[in-house]
């Protein structure tokens, strides 16, 4: 499903929903049904009240990069071990959060080989994977994690 988005105002009645597109116009059906009883509602109320109706937003997760945990720690609370591809993204995010903003390859299986982590076989192969789903980028010699790939793995 897409994400669907509206936002509109009548008088003192104001209507935002953010989130699935089949949320929003059930929502937005709700807030059409009552115009009329909330348009009476609204003028009993102060007018600087606001009628809000809650929006739902999703939002990627933050990790604080200065107390970052070790790589095998991070993998691991993840669900990030047991496959390639995965274990390939998680450590890429990993660097990523570190503050390294370009990442090569061989970056990945020198962090992977320095936590003593299970190796991967063919990382480029892994790294093509991540970016026909979308989770990677390929940008010159290196590539970066889109914030699909980091909200895969957070």
């Amino acid at each position: 499903m897409a994400n669907a988005r509206i936002k509109f105002k009548i008088g003192n009645i104001e209507f935002v929903g953010e989130g699935e597109q089949d949320w929003v116009t059930e929502q937005l059906d709700k807030v059409l049904e009552r115009i009329p009883s909330l348009a009476t509602e609204s003028k009993k109320i102060a007018p600087k009240a606001v009628v809000e109706t809650p929006q739902v937003v999703k939002t990627t997760p933050k990790i604080d990069s200065s107390n970052l945990e070790n790589l095998s720690t991070f993998l691991r609370k993840r669900d990030a071990i047991d496959k390639q591809r995965r274990r390939f993204l998680g450590t890429a995010v990993w660097l990523q959060l570190k503050g390294q903003q370009m990442i090569k390859t061989k970056e990945v299986t020198d962090a992977l080989r320095a936590a003593r982590q299970i190796k991967i076989t063919n990382p480029s192969h892994q790294l093509n994977q991540n970016i026909s789903q979308g989770f990677c980028q390929k940008e010159g010699q290196g590539f970066y994690v889109t914030p699909q790939g980091v909200e895969n793995i957070i």
